[in-house]
């Protein structure tokens, strides 16, 4: 039976992923047609958050960005992701796609600061969502 199953007994992918505790930036494709996402991070008062909860799945993005609908792109305002200024409350049955890009380590191998590092790291994701249509 674990050959079928796998080594892993985590219940989903979904409590595989979002149980790790990592950052990263969110990007969903919604069975509406719409592109939606953020950084799920810790933020502060509010902080992202998935559920475990089998009958009523969510996620909690705490920084919502802006996208492009036409591409799937997040959108920029002066090099820096178009933050909405708050975050966006997703249910399961509205998802059709999730990806899922981890932030990188808080150390910086080239001596940048965190947030260089994090600015850095937005404009990787959004080259990858270019070349990546979700």
């Amino acid at each position: 039976m674990r050959k079928v199953l796998g080594g892993n007994r985590t219940p989903t992918a979904w409590d595989h992923l979002f149980s790790q505790g990592k950052a990263g930036s969110v990007r969903c494709r919604l069975r509406s047609g719409r592109c939606v996402g953020g950084s799920y991070e810790d933020v502060g008062r509010i902080n992202s958050f998935a559920s475990a909860d089998d009958a009523l799945i969510d996620v909690y993005i705490s920084k919502a960005v802006e996208y492009d609908q036409d591409t799937g792109v997040p959108l920029l305002r002066n090099g820096e992701p178009a933050w909405t200024g708050g975050g966006l409350l997703l249910r399961w049955n509205e998802i059709e796609s999730l990806e899922f890009i981890p932030e990188p380590s808080d150390e910086s191998e080239d001596g940048t600061s965190d947030e260089q590092g994090r600015r850095r790291w937005w404009r990787w994701a959004r080259r990858r969502a270019t070349a990546q249509p979700a």
